[in-house]
């Protein structure tokens, strides 16, 4: 089948290529959380894993938008083809089930992925609520943060109750920056959804477009047709017409000679 007008082809190659970035995020992401598992601290070495985990989180779930906005545009185009067979000669069967498939096999991909997220920060919330809890109950047991027969206990208590809070300030910044993307990630999808709504009226559009121009060409033809038939037409009334002059003057000539000899055969008689 040509590709030349179908926009699939291109949509495609960029499809495939923010999936292979993807995968390989996804990769070096694993990696990184089997290096993080058993270890803690804060070290230097932690802190960079951590940074970097984090960023390649948000760089994954922003390219599973894009994917999953691009897989809704291209099932959309898929549907309207699948409803107007007729309206589409140049994609058949085996093209259109290639392009189901392609949607299927991203679709289920990205969802993995999804999933394997969601289920790490999910982990990573209950690890920091065990942490707090642990941290949280000593302090609370303590006698005092005075010095005496208490006092070495009572400052390590103390030492662990700073860090409960700096866990849970740091984790209501980790709230407060999931829910602002999940706002964005609102406002995104709704974006997502009117440009789908406008490109499937636009691929509507571009086929009557295409028909109109079809019925148009066709009426072109038939002019032509028309107009040659007439053209044939007159050139053989000219002909006629001339021939019919020749003869006129012929008969004239011929009128004219007897008129003449019968004027001449009047006077001499």
């Amino acid at each position: 089948m040509s590709n030349v007008r179908d926009p699939y082809f291109q949509a495609r190659q960029e499809l495939l290529n923010v999936l292979q970035k993807t995968n390989y995020n996804f990769d070096r992401w694993q990696k990184l959380q089997q290096q993080s598992q058993g270890q803690s601290g804060l070290s230097a070495e932690s802190t960079l894993r951590s940074q970097e985990l984090a960023s390649l989180t948000r760089e994954i779930k922003d390219a599973i938008k894009q994917i999953t906005a691009d897989l809704s545009n291209l099932q959309q185009v898929i549907n309207v083809v699948q409803a107007n067979r007729a309206a589409f000669p140049s994609i058949d069967d085996n093209d259109l089930n290639e392009r189901k498939k392609l949607v299927s096999d991203v679709g289920k991909r990205i969802k993995e992925i999804d999933e394997t997220l969601n289920a790490a920060r999910s982990r990573a919330k209950l690890e920091a609520d065990k942490r707090k809890e642990l941290l949280s109950g000593p302090a609370s047991g303590s006698q005092g943060y005075g010095y005496g027969s208490g006092g070495l206990g009572s400052r390590s208590g103390f030492d662990r109750a700073r860090e409960a809070d700096s866990l849970d300030l740091v984790e209501r910044k980790r709230q407060a920056q999931m829910e602002r993307e999940a706002k964005e990630d609102e406002v995104i999808l709704s974006m997502s959804e009117s440009l789908s709504r406008l490109q499937v009226s636009t691929l509507g559009i571009g086929q009557d477009l295409r028909q109109h121009k079809e019925l148009i060409e066709g009426l072109d033809e038939e002019v032509g047709k028309a107009q040659s038939t007439m053209d044939v037409t007159l050139t053989r009334i000219d002909a006629l017409l001339q021939k019919s002059r020749k003869g006129r003057y012929c008969c004239i000539f011929i009128l004219f000679v007897i008129v003449v000899v019968l004027f001449f055969c009047i006077i001499y008689l």
